[in-house]
């Protein structure tokens, strides 16, 4: 195996690694929200009264009685053969709610990279020609802000 394919396959098996880790931590911090998901589950019915048996029976049919490594382990399996579940507050499957924003997705990303091409990298290429011009600064001057407020966006929501 050449150096290309051992790095190739050394790559690839990092990003199999960040992905599970991505997974697991997203699990863990969805499990640690508040609260109880059968009652939230039941408490949109204020009409229908659980019983306690009823409520255990529903946790068990979810799987949330088994410990938290195998509720992990269930989840992946499940997400690898493309069952994302069923969404309680939409009624429908997570997959079916993801593809409903699919297409506004998609023109969003093909329009800012329209936008990219069609004016970035034509200004960005004429400041570099014309470096320290008046334009060169003023484009400067649109774009320092830009960058400066979206970090200061996140270090504020991360102070939070």
């Amino acid at each position: 195996m050449d150096l290309g394919k051992k790095q190739l396959a050394l790559r690839l098996g990092e990003m199999v690694l960040v992905l599970l880790g991505i997974s697991f931590i997203t699990f863990c911090l969805v499990m640690l929200a508040p609260g109880d998901p059968v009652r939230q589950m039941i408490a949109g019915n204020e009409d229908i009264v659980v019983s306690q048996i009823e409520i255990d029976a529903l946790r068990h049919e979810l799987g949330l009685d088994k410990p938290f490594l195998f509720q992990y382990l269930d989840w992946l399996g499940r997400v690898l053969h493309g069952n994302f579940g069923y969404s309680f507050m939409m009624k429908k499957p997570v997959l079916e709610a993801l593809m409903g924003g699919l297409p506004a997705t998609l023109i969003l990303a093909l329009a800012s990279t329209l936008f990219m091409l069609v004016f970035s990298i034509p200004l960005g290429i004429y400041t570099a020609v014309k470096k320290n011009s008046w334009f060169d600064y003023l484009v400067r001057g649109f774009s320092f802000p830009v960058s400066y407020t979206h970090l200061r966006a996140h270090e504020t929501e991360a102070d939070l």
